[in-house]
């Protein structure tokens, strides 16, 4: 197989012999797939780029924003992920998250805007303001705060104070009944749900029992510490709330899509469940443990 230079892209859209024939097919059955955009066009999901210098055709997905992508195999593993099928499975996709990672690249700009502070004309779209609860959040250590990447701050001039929009558990409030929220069972179930359902899946039997809410709550609460001690906290998002009641699906799917503390991508922290020492809290010593429906 030659490298790049010997290469040579044909007129429609194949690289010429130099290919192998598992490129080819490949190439064939998916280069020409498409999804619908929200500006009433489709867009092509994947695109080629160069080999690698281990002499692989890389892919980009256009649909998850994952670049080189190397070789048919490695392509054929990500289509059938679980994120990939989940993003085939929106009926549209917002035309400018899609086109993202076709734009050329640049250097982006770390600034730090403080609330109410304006971003400087033209940086829009290269800052991330800072939301007026990171404060509250900052101070914030009788627990652990998942899932924050998740919380919309809506301001408004007219607003006396910020409202908040969690919407990965779809709760709407205030600056302090949001706090509560971050904190609560619910939340903390969500998140595990969503990006930890390796660990979340150990407490499966008793979930939903009488009587062992408190319990499952408590180790619930521990999982997140660890996730908390070894990433860090992600931050909310600041949106004008007219902007944001306009543009809706646009941010749901740049939140759906953009970086998660996930299992996928790190530890599972399924070691810091003590199922031995939670069975005898919940069920006492050398009792069977409970068959459950999961809560």
């Amino acid at each position: 197989m030659g490298d790049n230079g010997d290469l040579k892209e044909a007129g429609n859209g194949s690289l010429d012999a130099a290919q192998t024939q598992p490129e080819i097919d490949f190439e064939n059955h998916q280069l020409g797939t498409t999804v619908k955009l929200s500006d009433g066009t489709e867009g092509r999901i994947f695109s080629r780029g160069a080999r690698n210098k281990d002499g692989h055709l890389t892919y980009t997905c256009h649909l998850c924003m994952v670049v080189n992508l190397p070789g048919e195999r490695v392509m054929l593993t990500h289509i059938a992920g679980r994120k990939h099928q989940n993003r085939l499975s929106h009926p549209v996709i917002d035309a400018d998250t899609f086109r993202k990672i076709s734009a050329p690249k640049t250097n982006k700009i770390q600034m730090h805007i403080a609330p109410g502070e304006p971003v400087p004309p033209g940086m829009e779209n290269e800052v991330k303001p800072v939301a007026e609860l990171q404060a509250t959040i900052d101070r914030f250590r009788e627990g652990p705060m998942v899932g924050l990447e998740y919380v919309m701050e809506l301001t408004s001039p007219s607003l006396r104070e910020p409202s908040y929009h969690c919407v990965l558990c779809d709760k709407k409030g205030d600056p302090r009944t949001i706090i509560v929220h971050i904190t609560s069972y619910i939340h903390r179930s969500k998140f595990l749900e969503k990006h930890y359902p390796t660990a979340i899946n150990e407490l499966a039997q008793w979930r939903g029992q009488k009587g062992c809410k408190d319990v499952i709550a408590r180790v619930i609460q521990t999982v997140c510490e660890a996730i908390e001690d070894h990433h860090g906290r992600m931050t909310p998002n600041v949106h004008e709330v007219s902007d944001y009641n306009r543009n809706k699906t646009k941010y749901l799917q740049e939140v759906l899509f953009e970086k998660h503390f996930d299992e996928r991508t790190g530890p599972k922290f399924v070691e810091v469940i003590d199922k031995k020492a939670l069975q005898e809290q919940l069920l006492g010593p050398g009792e069977a443990p409970i068959v459950g429906e999961r809560g």
